[in-house]
Formats: C-alpha cells, structure tokens, sequence
C-alpha cells in the first residue's frame, strides 16, 4: 500500500497534453486509492453510479467480484478528492464510461512510469490502489465494519486484515520515534 504522502507525491504529477494517456491513469490510481474500488468496477463506471445528495457525492455501484452493491459518500473519504476526479471526467450521458477504456495489464505498465516519476520505489498497480485505500482507512478509523462495508467485502476476515496491517504500521512508527 501507499502512504497517503505516497499519493500525495502521485497526485502532485504534472503532465502534459501528449501524456494525456498517463495521466487518466494516474487519475484512476488515485481514485481507486481515494475509493477502494478495484480495477474491473472504476473501468465499469458509468457517468449514471455518480450521484449528488445535496452537497454530498455518492458513488452507487454493483461490484463486479462480489457482486455486492456498495454506496460509496465519496464526498466524506479522503477530503472529497475522489469527487474533483469524477467532476474532471464526467459528462451528461448517464450511459458513457467515467473513464477511459484500458486493460488491466495496459494500466499496471503505466503504473510503473508513473511510479518512476512519483519516485516511489514500490510496484505500483491497481490492487495496490485498493490496498491503499484500506490500510489509510483502517489507520483513520480502526473500524472493520465501516471498512467491509465500503469495500464490499462479504467477510468480516478481509476487513481485519487492513487493521493489522495498520496497527503494524503504527507500531514501526513508534518504534522509530526519537522520544528525546
């Protein structure tokens, strides 16, 4: 996973008009970091799943691995970056794609040009975006119930994994902590 100065170094990125086709994917990263979802369910977003309740944004979507449907308050995760992503792509046909169309395999490649470029010396793919997503969540929340239900998870096991995986975060951390 990512610490959030991680995506933070990603999301700083600035391209230019002939890298469009790296930056939509640095976008797609970033919103699944900002979201949880995985790859199969941000390449099957249609401009429809976004939805706006007020002030708030939502993303409502049926997961393509579970199955489940997930209502994400986008608005309320990470500050509300998810929603600049969304508002930057997209349009009024409720039909189109959010984002543009791209194999898994073609992405994770250029993950790895965006990572070089972040200079974050990780493997950068989507599953990692996922991860990313949990392991902040869980550091933020400590709650398994929040984090298998805006993840999708059918198994309480999958959501405890992302609390250890913090708590072993925080334990380095204050292994590390020069306490003078």
């Amino acid at each position: 996973y990512l610490t959030l100065e991680e995506v933070e170094a990603v999301s700083k990125i600035v391209f230019t008009d002939s890298t469009w086709h790296i930056e939509f994917i640095r976008d797609m990263f970033l919103f699944s970091c900002f979201t949880g979802l995985r790859f199969s369910d941000v390449q099957s977003l249609r401009n429809k799943n976004v939805t706006k309740e007020g002030e708030d944004y939502y993303i409502e979507i049926r997961m393509n691995k579970t199955q489940g449907i997930v209502k994400l308050p986008i608005s309320l995760l990470f500050n509300g970056k998810a929603v600049d992503i969304v508002k930057k792509y997209e349009n009024k046909n409720p039909e189109e794609y959010l984002f543009p169309r791209i194999s898994n395999q073609k992405a994770n490649m250029k993950l790895k040009v965006i990572s070089v470029i972040a200079k974050i010396d990780k493997n950068l793919t989507f599953h990692v975006s996922r991860h990313t997503f949990g392991t902040n969540l869980a550091s933020a929340t400590s709650d398994q119930f929040l984090i298998k239900e805006l993840m999708g998870h059918t198994d309480i096991k999958t959501s405890m994994t992302y609390i250890h995986t913090s708590q072993e975060h925080i334990k380095n951390k204050l292994k590390n902590t020069n306490w003078g």
